[in-house]
């Protein structure tokens, strides 16, 4: 009877379990760190709202930002997945949402003047596909096209005559584009519509910024104590970076201590016979946990500090587990 009980409990400690690591967990878990992973331009306007089935639900309030996301879903899907060091999402889906919609009669005209709006979007994008076509390309342009053509073999004459008319389609386009706004990345030359003052596409961005981050986290990883301005030298980024990095290194560690108090709690509740020895076990690790992020976070070996951080700490994991609960 005894054994029943025991593997009852143990069932129900697995099921606890299981419900802790789902998907539900990884959804509050991104939202937390939501700023960490996409940076704080794309989260200030943006939100993960929901994740089932690895397919990740993501509201953005910016039409410009919604249009990022879109065009590099991709990429946010990889620093998502590389964040959580697994393969939590599939698949994104981005919506445009609308904060003040249906809310009250002042809503109403701004709904009502938006769709005015977006007709008259709807009618320049219209004119602007005629003024594309419109577009004259140069002598010397048609002649660099001219010229790449020809080394196409004679006998492929007709693929080479529908080629030309893509390039100097693709020309004009590229020339309506860049007298529209848009303009050309100087790391790549990807033509592309900037949200500020980039002077660099979204892609390019974020090879610099990973590239940076990678290095700061492997150095201080390796040397969590190691103060800002040999951090900046030995790396080659900035303070920015080595702050950023710090914050995101110590959410990770903060992160994977949360689950561990809880998933420990749970071991204690489900096994009452051996909750003294999972006591003990736990304040060893859990310690180590407390020096890592604390190293992390604030970078130094002073006691005095380290002793508030420490309280600090302890506050935010009793808050964070009262409202998991």
């Amino acid at each position: 009877m005894s054994k029943e009980i025991k593997k009852l409990d143990k069932n129900i400690f697995e099921l606890k379990c299981s419900a802790f690591k789902g998907e539900g967990y990884t959804l509050w878990k991104l939202r937390k760190n939501w700023e960490l992973i996409t940076g704080n331009i794309i989260a200030e306007k943006s939100e993960p709202k929901n994740l089932y089935m690895r397919e990740l639900t993501i509201n953005v309030h910016d039409p410009v930002i919604h249009h990022s996301i879109v065009s590099y879903s991709s990429i946010i899907m990889k620093k998502i997945n590389e964040f959580f060091q697994g393969n939590v999402v599939e698949k994104v889906e981005v919506r445009k949402i609308n904060r003040n919609s249906g809310r009250n009669i002042l809503d109403l005209r701004k709904q009502k003047k938006t769709e005015n709006t977006l007709k008259t979007i709807e009618t320049a994008e219209k004119k602007n596909s005629l003024q594309e076509k419109d577009m004259e390309l140069s002598t010397e342009e048609k002649e660099k096209i001219k010229e790449n053509i020809d080394k196409i073999d004679k006998k492929y004459e007709n693929f080479a005559i529908r080629l030309k008319e893509i390039a100097e389609n693709n020309r004009k386009r590229e020339k309506y584009l860049l007298s529209s706004g848009f303009i050309q990345c100087s790391e790549c030359g990807k033509i592309f519509y900037p949200g500020g003052n980039e002077k660099i596409c979204f892609n390019c961005y974020d090879r610099k910024e990973s590239g940076k981050i990678e290095a700061m986290a492997k150095l201080l990883t390796e040397m969590p104590l190691i103060g800002e301005r040999d951090a900046v030298r030995r790396t080659g980024t900035d303070a920015y970076t080595y702050y950023k990095v710090r914050d995101m290194l110590a959410q990770r560690v903060y992160s994977d201590l949360f689950y561990f108090c809880m998933e420990k709690n749970l071991q204690i509740e489900g096994n009452e016979e051996w909750r003294d020895e999972i006591r003990k076990e736990t304040i060893v690790d859990f310690e180590i946990y407390v020096k890592n992020y604390i190293d992390l976070k604030i970078g130094t070996d002073n006691m005095e500090i380290f002793s508030k951080e420490r309280k600090k700490l302890l506050k935010k994991l009793n808050n964070d587990r009262r409202f998991k609960k």
